[in-house]
């Protein structure tokens, strides 16, 4: 892959101003030799995961020398991905949280300089299918001689289903299927005499162990290790939510009402929120994460459990001297975890559809997908790949040591895959963004103050009416310059 990213034709691509006279951090327009055709590629990701994408650039395009693509590459907003300054500036990262591609994706649509293709989140997904400017690719997948359907993880493929799309809904081709994970430091385990996580560990299980690995801290933290370093966001507590047998909402496309109110989701929350400080204390102060960001903490040593979806892997290989791995989520009497894919999407008004058609079918297909696994920031949506040495080890390369293959952390990668059939979905709503802010300001009180959870779901239920099921009403920040969300 080295030789493709030294190519002539990569090494002739230039940054170029931001579009239409958006002052857009982190950016880049990269335009390739000249070909016969082209298209037009949007974006996000820290350092690591641009480098991803790019090299699938420079695949697709070595093997499709007619056709050109031009990228527009923005920043995820989670600078703390960049293990560089990770540990350079511990304290800042956090702070320099949020990126602009929603705001920049939602108004370049309707621009003359449109990206033809162009990724998405499931969860932001609804938002752009109710705008009516995705292309149907039901007939186009099963058309295609490079992927079929039953090539991907049905949980992927379906979270990018739409009744705002024509056919069968299928607005979007997934490049990944990953879930959350719990990494872990097995110095720190040993240090402690605390066994490593086992598959099928539960909620006791796992709250003892971080409470056993919480050990030296003082008032200002300044010393010591957190057992844990977690949000206390929806997207986090779902999963607790989902494992103690309650749901989020009262319909899966046309939601009225939220249901955390049920007693199982209750319980879920409560059990989330007693690993604050505002029960079991094992993981930092809301002041403390402020200063010194949960990825920090886990890559400095100073947390022993960090959870997180697949795409800090790149960041975690390059750390040094940390001995990590990953674990499965902790299981209630539900098993649960949630789903984290993003998928490529098709511009209606795309200038050469066929042309933008064939590079989501090498993105999607066994190349692409092989591409990205290799870099580690992907657990891929298509089976074939996902359980290959590609994902498995983090290399094809046939390396051994003693008789025994090796590859590249995490050892325990089949995790991913044993997470995604119990894996679901955050609601489809055009809102959602929305949603979750309502429901992370109100849950942070109880996780780190109080551990009050029925006072924080009566206050999300206050807030969220009116919001839900509203599927043509876009995010506000959509419409300001400068308003920012970070991307999961």
């Amino acid at each position: 892959m080295a030789t493709l990213l030294q190519s002539t034709r990569t090494g002739r691509r230039a940054v170029v101003a931001a579009l239409g006279g958006l002052a857009l951090a982190g950016r880049q327009l990269r335009t390739a030799a000249r070909g016969q055709r082209s298209l037009r590629f949007a974006f996000f990701g820290a350092a690591s995961e641009q480098r991803a994408y790019q090299q699938l650039v420079a695949a697709f395009e070595a093997a499709h020398p007619n056709v050109r693509v031009d990228v527009a590459a923005l920043d995820s907003g989670d600078a703390s991905l960049d293990v560089n300054a990770l540990m350079a500036h511990p304290n800042r990262p956090w702070l320099l949280r949020g990126g602009s591609y929603q705001s920049w994706l939602w108004k370049a649509l309707a621009s003359p300089t449109a990206p033809d293709v162009f990724m998405l989140s499931y969860q932001r997904f609804p938002a752009y299918a109710a705008r009516g400017i995705l292309e149907p690719l039901g007939e186009r997948l099963r058309a295609s001689t490079a992927v079929r359907e039953a090539d991907f993880y049905p949980a992927a493929l379906d979270a990018f289903r739409s009744a705002e799309v024509a056919g069968d809904g299928l607005g979007a081709i997934p490049l990944n299927a990953s879930s959350l994970a719990v990494y872990y430091n097995a110095d720190l385990f040993a240090a402690r005499g605390v066994s490593l996580p086992e598959e099928g560990w539960t909620w006791d299980a796992f709250a003892t162990a971080a409470e056993a690995l919480t050990f030296g801290l003082d008032r200002e933290d300044r010393v010591g290790v957190h057992g844990l370093a977690i949000e206390p966001r929806l997207s986090r507590s779902a999963a607790y939510i989902w494992g103690a047998g309650g749901d989020l909402i009262d319909h899966p496309v046309r939601p009225a009402r939220l249901t955390l109110d049920s007693a199982e989701a209750l319980e879920g929350l409560r059990r989330f929120a007693e690993l604050g400080p505002a029960g079991r204390n094992v993981t930092p102060t809301s002041a403390q994460s402020r200063l010194f960001a949960d990825l920090a903490r886990f890559v400095s040593g100073r947390a022993a459990m960090f959870i997180h979806s697949r795409r800090v892997v790149p960041t975690l290989r390059e750390a040094r001297g940390l001995n990590w791995d990953v674990a499965p989520l902790p299981l209630g009497a539900v098993p649960a975890n949630v789903l984290h894919s993003d998928g490529l999407c098709l511009l209606a008004g795309a200038r050469d559809k066929d042309a933008a058609w064939a590079f989501i079918e090498f993105a999607a297909g066994p190349e692409g997908q092989a591409a990205l696994a290799a870099t580690g920031r992907t657990v891929p949506s298509h089976r074939e790949i996902a359980e290959s040495d590609a994902f498995l080890r983090g290399t094809s390369f046939p390396w051994q040591f003693g008789g025994q293959a090796i590859g590249l952390a995490p050892e325990r990668a089949r995790v991913f895959l044993d997470n995604v059939p119990i894996s679901r979905r955050i609601p489809a709503m055009a809102t959602l963004p929305a949603v979750e802010g309502i429901f992370d300001r109100a849950f942070k009180r109880a996780f780190y103050v109080d551990a009050d959870v029925p006072a924080a779901v009566a206050a999300i239920a206050r807030d969220v009416h009116g919001v839900l099921g509203d599927r043509l009403t876009a995010p506000s920040y959509m419409f300001r310059d400068g308003m920012t969300e970070i991307e999961e």
